[in-house]
């Protein structure tokens, strides 16, 4: 299948998913009237049907000796793009995107599954021989692993989609619920207020575009005192 438009793995809310850039994705879909800066606004930074974080996030790059926005889209809100654009180009795009994902997950199908008999019984052989070194492993690793778990908990913290698994709901919801309380800001990261408290650590991740350049972004991790915190508003609010 002939490449239409560069897809690239990029990191949101701890995962790699499938992405596209939104420049060169915008320019596929053969919208001659509209332009970038007024597209962009209303397609991506404004749109309902998508979340910063989740669906797309915003760098900045060099075009023309002047700084200005990029963004990264996820597969799925890129679809929904393409589908919006009404044209025919932009059916072609969504048509490929389809593709792509059919293509890599018969590729990782046919990577997992064994085809002959010996290959089963190879495969087998060869998990059993993993699952006893890992249990002999965590056996001697348990010291360390329990002191390196507590560390985590004080320190590094956790995604928002993590803590969602925690709190037994979905990472949309989390994201909707942490903002209507008034602890993430419209862009999903944390008031200063209670990043004082210790409550979320903003870090800055890298994202390498299909140029080479290098770009930064960030992403708001809650401490194990701010899950702590959480939890019980979170819990108080649908008991």
């Amino acid at each position: 299948m002939n490449e239409l438009i560069k897809i690239n793995q990029s990191e949101f809310n701890g995962e790699f998913v499938q992405t596209v850039e939104a420049r060169i994705f915008y320019e596929s879909l053969g919208l001659n009237i509209v332009n970038w800066s007024r597209w962009s606004q209303a397609n991506i930074e404004n749109s309902q049907f998508a979340v910063e974080g989740e669906d797309w996030q915003g760098f900045f790059i060099e075009k023309n000796g002047n700084q200005t926005t990029d963004y990264v889209l996820t597969l799925d809100f890129a679809k929904r793009l393409a589908m919006m654009a009404k044209t025919d180009k932009g059916e072609e795009v969504r048509k490929y995107f389809i593709a792509c994902e059919k293509q890599l997950k018969t590729a990782e199908v046919h990577f997992l599954i064994p085809k002959t008999l010996p290959e089963a019984l190879r495969l087998a052989a060869d998990l059993a021989d993993k699952n006893i070194l890992l249990e002999k492993k965590i056996e001697a690793d348990a010291p360390k692993v329990e002191f390196h778990d507590k560390v985590c908990e004080a320190v590094n913290g956790q995604t928002i989609q993590e803590v969602a698994k925690v709190l037994g709901t979905g990472q949309n919801r989390m994201f909707g619920w942490l903002r209507r309380e008034g602890l993430l800001m419209p862009n999903n990261q944390p008031y200063q207020e209670f990043i004082d408290r210790g409550y979320f650590r903003v870090t800055q991740r890298q994202y390498t575009d299909q140029r080479g350049e290098s770009h930064t972004y960030t992403r708001t991790l809650v401490t194990g005192k701010g899950l702590s915190y959480v939890q019980k508003r979170f819990m108080a609010e649908a008991a």
